[in-house]
């Protein structure tokens, strides 16, 4: 492994005797040498140590373009390192030794437990042999991936605490990090650089990670022990070269950023964050409250880029709609920061309607709900209405869980009961009847029950004339004995028929019915 002369001076254990040192990092070496007692040909990929005191014997011009480690009274070079004489033995050489093996020890050890697919949080661990400091990977919405363990980073810092507990940055350290133009100027760099004190509260060192000219993570190393260093530079350059291989090898989990806070929408909708207080923290960033009621919409991916909901999120602002979109399992989501308002409901189920029918997809929007730690709820609800939906019509592109939301609760119920023994047993041998002969008297009693048993509206919503109706009705009170004017009996009825519909529509597999 290559080194600096600033990074050798950083590592070597008697600084105090030190008159000179490199201001810039300069060349990079491959190791250290003796200089030669007699003048001669030097290689510039090597630091040269004057153990002998013969350095003044070289021309002066030698010394531009090789590192030279002596005493104040030698020959100062461009490169070098200079002690005071009572300073300067043997031991500063073996030093310089010993901090070429390490560096190249621990460069060869990343190297083997990569390519024996080692965890990442252990190859990690493997830069204890080489700094103290916390090492930190994440991807680009700083997501934490893995970190070195164990570290004191959870005592001094909050911000860490809160990521190494929930895995993410806290959002109003995002925001300050966006409204300050830090983080533009993080993903702006292609070697290490180090900034002071936004992202932990703490100096730190970081290093963008990219694959094919593509960022993909970030390395940082965070200055507890000391202010920022060389060394670490060198840490995080080396390392970020050699990790190419493995967030290649996982480029679907690196690429799995959006915007910066996707993780914490997920971590809410998928259970994993639920702490009240924590919630707020994050939605004050954004302006939001816990409790300021919100709304759901949910569209399967299938065919759809990612780009299609961030489109449609961009668009739902201009028409000032508060809301944020990200993807979660196979479906892609944005959370509407909305009150109450019929009118705001229905303007932005008019814009989905619209996008859905662009775009030539589907989707299902939420009820309107209070509390955004409910979120995953609506979300399972909006699943299961997408589901369904997308099989019974297709003359809708937008599912509005008010109207489908009966169905969420029929598949709950059918989850742990059959159809047979939850429907009013008239319900099924009508259903039996029209198997068998052909008949539609089950679509008749149910228009007949949906239309206020209004004969003439029923007649007319199935086309049939109204005397046909009124003979359909009689035979089916011939064959199912109810009393309709038993407002529990015909909603039970009514149910069965929504039930078996259910079971029909979905090839729900319930025993013989299909």
């Amino acid at each position: 492994m290559k080194l600096s002369l600033m990074l050798i001076h950083e590592n070597l254990r008697s600084p105090s005797g030190i008159l000179k040192v490199p201001e810039l990092p300069g060349p990079f070496y491959d190791g250290v040498r003796v200089l030669p007692m007699t003048p001669q040909d030097l290689n510039a990929n090597y630091i040269y140590v004057d153990l002998h005191r013969v350095s003044k014997q070289y021309n002066p011009e030698t010394w531009d373009a090789v590192a030279l480690i002596s005493t104040q009274n030698q020959t100062a070079a461009i490169h070098s390192i200079t002690f005071q004489e009572n300073f300067f033995s043997d031991d500063i050489l073996n030093q310089i030794i010993d901090i070429f093996d390490r560096f190249e020890h621990w460069e060869n050890a990343v190297k083997e437990a990569l390519l024996d697919k080692k965890p990442l949080v252990d190859v990690l661990n493997l830069c204890r042999m080489v700094t103290r400091e916390t090492v930190y990977v994440t991807n680009l919405s700083l997501k934490m991936i893995a970190h070195t363990t164990p570290t004191i980073m959870g005592d001094i810092s909050a911000i860490w605490h809160y990521q190494e507990k929930y895995g993410y940055m806290p959002l109003y350290v995002v925001k300050s990090l966006l409204d300050s133009g830090e983080l533009d100027r993080i993903n702006s760099f292609k070697n290490a650089f180090s900034f002071p004190t936004k992202a932990f509260n703490l100096p730190y060192t970081c290093r963008n990670i990219f694959c094919d000219n593509v960022i993909r993570a970030h390395i940082f190393i965070v200055s507890i022990y000391s202010p920022p260093l060389q060394t670490n530079k060198e840490i995080a350059d080396v390392l970020g070269r050699l990790l190419v291989g493995y967030i290649k090898d996982n480029v679907d989990f690196f690429s799995l950023n959006g915007l910066l806070h996707e993780h914490f929408f997920r971590d809410v909708i998928s259970g994993n964050l639920v702490d009240h207080s924590l919630i707020q923290q994050q939605l004050s960033s954004i302006n939001w409250n816990i409790n300021g009621g919100y709304a759901l919409f949910v569209m399967e991916k299938e065919n759809n880029p990612s780009e299609t909901v961030r489109i449609l999120s961009h668009s739902m602002e201009r028409h000032n709609f508060e809301c944020k979109s990200f993807e979660f399992e196979d479906n892609l989501i944005v959370v509407f920061h909305v009150e109450r308002d019929h009118y705001k409901l229905g303007r932005i189920q008019d814009l989905l309607e619209e996008f859905l029918l662009t775009h030539h997809s589907k989707g299902a929007f939420s009820k309107w709900f209070a509390s955004f730690n409910d979120m995953k709820v609506y979300y399972h609800q909006a699943k299961v209405i997408i589901s369904f939906c997308k099989n019974i019509t297709n003359n809708k592109n937008l599912f509005i869980e008010e109207e489908f939301g009966l169905y969420g609760f029929i598949k709950a119920g059918l989850e742990n009961h059959s159809a047979i023994e939850v429907c009013h047993p008239g319900i099924i041998a009508l259903y039996e009847h029209d198997k068998q002969n052909s008949t539609e008297y089950l679509e008749t009693l149910f228009q007949y029950l949906v239309c206020d048993r209004n004969v003439v509206k029923a007649a007319k919503t199935l086309f049939i004339h109204r005397n046909t109706m009124n003979y359909r009705m009689e035979r089916i009170k011939l064959l199912i004995d109810f009393n309709e004017e038993n407002p529990d009996i015909k909603s039970y009825i009514l149910m069965s028929i929504y039930i078996l519909k259910y079971v029909l529509k979905t090839r729900h597999p319930d025993l013989h019915l299909q």
